[in-house]
């Protein structure tokens, strides 16, 4: 290198020279100097092993000159060198920049010999590959023009990943999407839709980039391996049965397993997606009449026969057009042969008839409606022997009936036309004037064959003067007793502003500028004129006006007010004063306001701002006020003015502000008082709006709605009729179920809104809740519970779930997961207990399903049910730190815990003593022989003390009575005197059972509970029993039974379940009837003879009813219940019932647990009940009121209502008190 260097130097020297001297020269030399330096030859080419040719990868750009190198660098000139890829399989040259999968490529690699190089005839290359490491291969060069090329084949590149599949392109398909849509006529069942759905798919390989082979008709399989299809929406199924028009989507699944040669993940399965549209079948028109009894008016009995073109004919009959709809399939609404329509003779009445046509194969047609009125007129000439209209009294101010309306609400037959109500008075734009006399007229008129004959009439339930007319029309007039009210004064109201006059102006002139009218006030509803004419006694000056002085003046005058004679008033009421101001010369004048007030005319309905103006340089002070006698503003006695006076009103209130004001300046005189009235009437505030448990949508289940507001004391009323005017809406009062039928769709409208009972409130929007319950064919039904979901119970609850599908068995979880999920779901077999925590809310949340013994049929869906229990009380502890001073009892004896004293630990670590009551403790049972622990419960803590109960060891001195007399023989353990569960030691207690039926237990009735009619009467006997278990009564809450214990032959139990308004703990239904210890004196007194003596278990919260044989049918008797009040030592009154005298039964009502006697007596002994009518009402008050007219004895001492020793009309007021919902005096 160093020698080619120097030559090349001595070479460029030489022709620097020669190119100065003789540039002749120059090119021989160079000739001769290249013959003296020939080129080298090229016999072999390395290429650097650190630059190894690497195989191509699929979908990666081929790689170019750049990643080549050459041992010799002077060997070629590398910046000319050119790479060329080739497919093996094709020879192509290769135009992409990326390699494609599963492709063989060789490449070209083209040299230029470097400067001084040449090719010789032969040339090896030596090169490193990427797949054959650090071994050196050898390849002969071939020659292109000057280039020297390396052609090396490399390894075949790899097979693409199926990416995704998608349908080929079609008439339904653009070869893209994994989505097509396809629609089939009605009657299709699964084959004939699997039949239609698309057969093929194709799997595309590679990227959406780079696109490997795709992979042409790979199989797609629509059902699963039970044979079912599988839905995108589960909601969206295939219904066969289905006629009016359908769609769902089935998702298809297309699998890569068998095109290993095409692709590397052969475990890639892909959905794709049909949905199909089925259609609608064809809609029936609806029947029609047939031709000869077409709808209309007949005065004759028919029958109406209807035709359709197909299908069978369904109909309803009412007398309203809002009557039952017919529903197809029906049996009790089919069409046979005619629809009979008959009134009685001398009646008419309006039948509407509902009609459609059903086809099982064809969508029903719509409802069409008939209307058919049917007047039979009598055959002979028939009376209407009396008329009882009701009009409303007139009332003064008050608008005047103009509408008869009869009794009831008919007219009586054979009435047809009725007049308007003329009014016989005076008669002010329709209202009755005040303190007036009024008559009326009314003119009925009858229908054909009907007269009026010796016809009495009555207005209001009294009788009126009848005349008949020559025309046959009846004519009633009444007048009206008395006259009506005067209207009382409520007051006038003093002009408002001062009069200002100037200084020296006489008497006579102030006169002429007082106001001519005053306004006067009127009680509420009632209408007067505005302004009334008012006298102005001007010698009244009150202080006397001097018109001689030249200070100012203030003083009032006394005037009178001419008013009405209907208005009545006292002496002087109708006086009335009016400010007068005398000013001085050079007085200010007094402020002005803005916006002008309310005496302007201007109303007002939202917050204003008064400004006030005065002269230039004056200060303005005022005073505001409610009434009129706001206080005169003075500098110390007002508040001066420096910004806007801002007044607010009241929602629904009509609010008056009066202001009063004077200007101040110095030097100068204050200015006059001037006063402003502004009156503000706001609207109502809206109640808000209420909200249900349940949004709108589509539901699989049976839904329990609750309803709620936020705004306290707020009455919200619902309906589901979508057709309901507000008027139409009911109270709601408890949640109400929504439910749905197998295979059907039902669809519930909810419409509710929520208003203030007091009125003070505008009610609130009516809130929509559309509700679409589907319970489908091939699903079992979800599961349901007995406890209503998504509200707050406060003690723990067992939760029961059902579902309507015969054999299915029911999966559940608590802790929030899929009871479908593998190994997550628990067999339901018996209720769920929720239970409570001590002093906290824990929310629990039911995921339930079933599922179905039948193959065929799919699991339900899964659904949620959430419940919180428990109370939040803030209390960490108790600790009764004194027992209660009575521990020691003897049977029978009542609970008293009096000298009890519990401390109540709070979270915040404070601590409270408070006194022990009876509430606290649920579990004394006074009837049971031996030491028992109580239990005392506070805000969900509790702590315990022990009690003995003890036999009493002799009767009570009050009530002699031998001991009981005990045979030494018999073993202690059979005496079941003390035992509460049973009275008859010949009859040990055992399970309760369904009379007449082999059903025995509490499991087997709740059975039979569950499968009873709604409304309809269970009767079991108790057999010695005497605890029964809550779920036995809430369970036949839900189907509004009447429930019926039998203690005995004597004594039954008897609960009306539909009135129960919420769940109940459960009854004590025991009943004790020997031991039973109550003093003989007081049964001795009490009135009657004694029928039995009875012991209750405990208080009775749910009013069971206690039916007693008291073995006596005499006519007009009467059993009395007492209670033995043991604090008082005397007897309370319980109940009273009037006994049957077909079968010798009472009903009575104990509410307290404990002794109890039963009197048969000749009246009741019901406080107040005068007339025996085991009830008090205003019937009483009457009958006692005429025995103190008659000062009679006949005075009973039952009748003192108010239970203080007398029987006086205080008695009687204080009855007609309670009929009206107010508390005794």
């Amino acid at each position: 290198m160093k020698i080619r260097k120097k030559i090349a130097a001595v070479v460029t020297a030489a022709a620097l020279m020669f190119s100065l001297t003789d540039p002749s020269a120059l090119g021989g030399m160079l000739n001769a100097a290249s013959t003296a330096f020939a080129a080298t030859d090229i016999t072999q080419i390395v290429l650097r092993p650190d630059k190894q040719l690497k195989s191509p990868v699929a979908a990666t750009n081929l790689w170019l000159s750049g990643a080549v190198g050459v041992t010799d660098e002077f060997q070629v000139d590398l910046s000319q060198t050119v790479v060329e890829w080739y497919n093996a399989d094709t020879n192509q040259k290769v135009t992409s920049g990326e390699a494609d999968y599963d492709t063989t490529y060789y490449v070209k690699i083209k040299f230029i010999p470097g400067k001084g190089y040449v090719a010789a005839s032969s040339v090896t290359f030596k090169y490193y590959t990427e797949a054959t490491g650090s071994s050196v291969q050898t390849a002969a060069a071939t020659f292109e023009g000057d280039y020297i090329v390396l052609t090396v084949k490399l390894p075949k590149t790899g097979l693409p990943e199926a990416e995704q599949a998608v349908f080929p392109a079609s008439a339904i398909s653009d070869g893209t999407s994994n989505r097509v849509a396809i629609d089939l006529p009605v009657y299709q069942n699964k084959n004939s839709v699997i039949a239609a759905l698309p057969k093929f798919a194709t799997i595309l390989t590679g990227t959406a980039a780079h696109r490997g082979k795709s992979i042409e008709n790979v199989p797609i399989t629509w059902v699963n391996s039970a044979g079912n299809f599988t839905y995108e929406d589960p909601k969206k199924t295939f219904n066969e049965n289905d006629i009016n028009g359908h769609d769902f989507t089935v998702v298809g699944t297309v699998k890569a397993e068998n095109y290993g040669s095409s692709v590397t993940n052969t475990n890639a399965v892909f959905n794709v997606y049909c949905k199909v549209t089925i259609g609608a079948a064809d809609q029936l028109k609806a029947p029609e009449p047939r031709d000869d009894t077409p709808a209309g008016s007949y005065d004759h009995n028919l029958m109406v026969y209807f035709t359709a073109p197909e299908g069978d004919i369904y109909y309803t009959v009412s007398e309203s057009r809002t009557g039952p709809d017919p529903i197809g399939g029906n049996a009790s609404q089919k069409y046979l042969n005619g629809v009979p329509l008959s009134v009685d003779e001398g009646d008419t009445r309006t039948f509407y008839i509902k009609v459609l046509a059903y086809s099982a194969k064809k969508r029903t047609s719509t409802i069409a409606v008939y209307e058919y009125t049917i007047t039979v007129e009598p055959t002979s000439l028939t009376n209407i022997p009396e008329v009882y209209l009701e009009v409303t009294p007139p009332v003064g101010g008050g608008m005047l009936d103009t509408i008869a309306k009869y009794k009831g609400g008919t007219p009586p037959k054979g009435v047809a036309i009725t007049s308007a109500v003329a009014w016989l008075g005076n008669v002010v734009n329709g209202r009755a004037d005040y303190n007036a006399a009024y008559s009326v007229s009314i003119q009925i008129t009858p229908k054909s064959m009907y007269a009026f004959n010796k016809t009495t009439a009555y207005v209001n339930d009294i009788l009126a003067k009848c005349t008949t007319n020559e025309s046959g029309t009846l004519t009633v007039t009444y007048t009206f007793p008395g006259r009506t009210d005067k209207l009382p004064l409520y007051r006038i109201i003093p002009p408002a502003d001062t009069v200002v006059v100037e200084n020296g102006t006489d008497i006579q002139n102030i006169g002429d500028q007082l106001p001519k009218m005053v306004e006067v006030e009127a009680p509420k509803g009632a209408v007067l004129a505005n302004q009334y004419p008012v006298k102005w006694d001007l010698n009244t000056s009150d202080p006397l006006y001097d018109p001689k002085l030249a200070k100012s003046q203030e003083f009032t005058i006394t005037g009178k007010v001419t008013l009405p004679d209907f208005i009545t008033y006292n002496e002087g009421e109708n006086e009335v004063k009016v400010n007068v101001f005398v000013g001085t010369a050079g007085s200010l004048a007094w402020p002005t306001a803005s916006p002008s007030d309310s005496t302007q005319g201007h109303m007002f309905y939202d917050a204003i701002e008064v400004k006030l103006s005065a002269s230039e340089g004056a200060t303005i002070y005022y005073t505001i006020g409610e009434n009129k006698q706001a206080d005169v503003p003075t500098v110390t006695g007002g508040k001066a003015y420096n910004a806007p006076i801002i007044l607010m009103g009241e929602p629904g209130e009509i609010t008056t502000y009066y202001i009063k004001a004077i200007a101040v300046a110095p030097g100068k005189n204050d200015s006059p008082v001037n006063s402003f009235v502004y009156t503000i009437t706001l609207p109502k505030r809206s109640v808000d709006a209420p909200t249900a448990n349940y949004k709108s949508g589509e539901y699989q289940q049976a839904l329990d709605i609750a309803l709620n507001s936020t705004t306290v004391g707020a009455e919200i009323r619902y309906t589901l009729d979508p057709t309901a005017k507000l008027a139409e809406f009911k109270k709601y009062d408890g949640v109400f179920r929504l439910s749905g039928e197998a295979n059907t769709t039902k669809i519930y409208n909810l419409r509710f809104y929520a208003l203030d009972p007091t009125g003070k409130m505008i009610q609130s929007d009516i809130i929509t809740r559309n509700y679409t319950i589907t319970i489908p064919k091939n699903k079992a039904l979800a599961p349901y519970p007995d406890k209503t979901a998504g509200i707050t119970y406060d003690k723990a609850i067992s939760v029961t779930l059902k579902t309507d599908t015969s054999g299915a068995t029911i999966y559940y979880t608590l802790d929030g997961s899929d009871p479908k999920e593998s190994g997550r779901g628990i067999l339901y077999k018996s209720p769920i207990t929720l239970a409570k925590k001590v002093n906290t809310v824990t929310t629990y949340t039911i995921k339930t399903y079933a599922k179905s013994s039948d193959l065929n049929m799919d699991d339900s869906v899964t659904v949620t049910y959430t419940y919180y229990i428990g109370e939040y009380y803030g209390v960490k502890s108790i600790e009764i730190t004194k027992v209660p001073t009575k521990t020691s009892y003897y049977l029978g004896e009542r609970l008293n815990v009096s000298g009890g004293k519990i401390k109540v630990t709070y979270d915040d670590g404070k601590t409270e003593t408070i006194d022990m009551d009876e509430d606290m403790i649920d579990d004394f049972d006074n009837w049971a022989i031996g030491q028992q622990t109580l239990v005392v419960y506070y805000k969900g803590c509790t702590d315990s003390y022990n009690v003995v109960v003890r036999r009493r060891p002799t009767a009570s001195s009050d009530d002699p009575v031998d001991p009981p007399k005990v045979d030494p023989k018999d073993d202690p353990k059979d005496d079941p005197k003390d035992d509460p569960i049973n009275d008859d030691p010949d009859q040990p207690a055992s399970d309760p059972v369904v009379p007449n039926t082999t059903i025995k237990g509490w499991t087997a009735i709740k059975k039979r509970i569950a499968s009873a009619g709604k409304s309809s009467r269970v009767k079991i006997k108790l057999n010695g029993t005497t605890s029964v278990p809550a779920d036995i009564i809430n369970s036949a809450i839900k189907r509004k039974l009447t429930l019926e214990f039998i203690v005995n032959d004597s004594i039954s139990w008897v609960i009306d379940t539909g009135s129960l308004k919420k769940t109940v703990a459960s009854f004590s239904a025991g009943v004790k009837i020997k031991d039973v210890y109550i003093p003989s004196v007081l049964v001795d007194n009490a009135g009657g003879s004694e029928v039995m003596r009875i012991h209750t278990y405990g208080a009775n919260k749910i009013g069971a009813v206690l039916y007693v044989n008291t073995g006596s049918k005499t006519k007009n008797r009467f059993a009395n219940l007492f209670w033995y009040n043991e604090d008082t030592s005397q007897f309370d009154f319980e109940s009273t019932s009037k006994v049957s005298t077909s079968t010798g039964i009472a009903t009575l009502v104990p509410t307290s647990g404990g002794e109890h006697v039963i009197m048969l007596d000749t009246q009741t002994r019901l406080p107040g009940d005068a007339n025996n009518s085991t009830k008090v009402d205003a019937k009483d008050a009457s009958v006692i009121l005429q025995a103190l007219a008659r000062r009679s004895d006949e005075l009973d001492e039952t009748w003192d209502f108010n239970n203080d020793g007398l029987v006086n009309a205080l008695d009687c007021a204080d009855i007609l008190r309670s009929v009206v919902g107010l508390k005794k005096k």
